[in-house]
């Protein structure tokens, strides 16, 4: 009784280990590369397809679909073949006719290309059930049987098509002198000089194809007239992403008769930067002193006209005898 309640329990136990017994799985790796930006093709994409063994088993296919999106599909392995049962499909099929279990392992490397004209989006192999596709199937031949087993499918996670970045420009800061700040200028300039100061700006970050532009103007003078002070170079200019750093913004400044206040605004994107001027009086310009002039009538003018007749009459005199 002992040996048949034995023999009953190592059945139930090798019963149990066949209704336990693992699945097989052909499993779709991870694409390479993963994805692409639309409006921008992907090609020579690839993603391997491999087999993982769970039992026994001597054969196994399966049909999968082919999306839309991926063109140009091909396989470097007779066990994936593109274009079966139907041209949107790829079959997927392995025999061993060695008597042997199929080992787990690649069966094959998929290339696609997916176009520009993808929208944003996952893409994916998946599986194919309906006519003229067969339903996934593997077999244990190897036993002697042609014993149906469970055949496992994984897709992994697809070709992704982003969405194109947004193009947004550089984050323009202010440089030296700092934003909001107060600026004496002008110190030992001659009235009516002209002189110049720089505003330094730096540029960072952005994406794409995106610009910003850095513009400044002169908006308040208390005190200046309206040429007292000007923007003569580096506004406009136009920042791109990756590109040069601003030039500096240079203002030209008329030194005045009167200490002046000037305002200069800087905007960049959304950014706004205030800048105050004190400019000094310049220095009087002296002028020149006038020569003096002697009147006709004065005594020093009658002598030196005597003195110049009596010069010219003796010069007369003087050529009348060398004559």
């Amino acid at each position: 009784m002992r040996s048949v309640a034995r023999v009953s329990l190592l059945g139930l136990a090798l019963l149990a280990g066949m209704g336990t017994a693992a699945a097989q799985t052909v499993t779709f790796g991870t694409p390479s590369p993963a994805s692409t930006t639309a409006g921008t093709a992907a090609n020579g994409v690839t993603v391997a397809v491999s087999y993982t063994a769970g039992s026994n088993v001597g054969s196994y296919q399966l049909d999968v679909s082919i999306p839309s999106n991926f063109t140009s599909v091909s396989s470097n392995d007779a066990r994936c073949v593109v274009g079966q049962p139907a041209t949107s499909n790829i079959r997927i099929s392995d025999i061993n006719l060695g008597g042997t279990a199929i080992a787990s392992g690649t069966v094959c490397t998929l290339t696609f290309s997916v176009p520009g004209s993808a929208t944003a989006g996952n893409y994916n192999f998946s599986l194919c059930t309906t006519a003229p596709c067969s339903a996934p199937q593997a077999r244990a031949d190897i036993l002697g049987a042609n014993t149906p087993q469970t055949l496992q499918t994984s897709f992994g996670s697809g070709f992704t098509v982003n969405a194109p970045t947004a193009d947004v420009g550089p984050t323009v800061t202010a440089g030296t002198p700092a934003s909001g700040s107060t600026t004496a200028v002008g110190s030992g300039q001659t009235q009516g000089a002209n002189f110049t100061s720089n505003i330094q700006f730096s540029a960072a970050g952005g994406s794409g194809s995106g610009t910003t532009t850095l513009s400044c103007s002169v908006t308040s003078s208390a005190g200046a007239t309206a040429t007292s002070a000007t923007i003569v170079s580096g506004s406009p200019q136009t920042l791109s992403v990756g590109g040069a750093q601003p030039q500096p913004v240079v203002v030209r400044f008329t030194s005045p008769s009167a200490a002046q206040t000037v305002g200069v605004t800087c905007t960049a994107g959304a950014s706004t930067f205030n800048y105050t001027y004190n400019v000094a009086a310049g220095t009087p310009v002296l002028a020149a002193p006038r020569p003096e002039v002697i009147p006709a009538s004065s005594l020093w003018s009658q002598l030196a006209l005597i003195g110049l007749m009596a010069g010219l009459g003796g010069l007369v005199v003087a050529m009348r005898r060398s004559a």
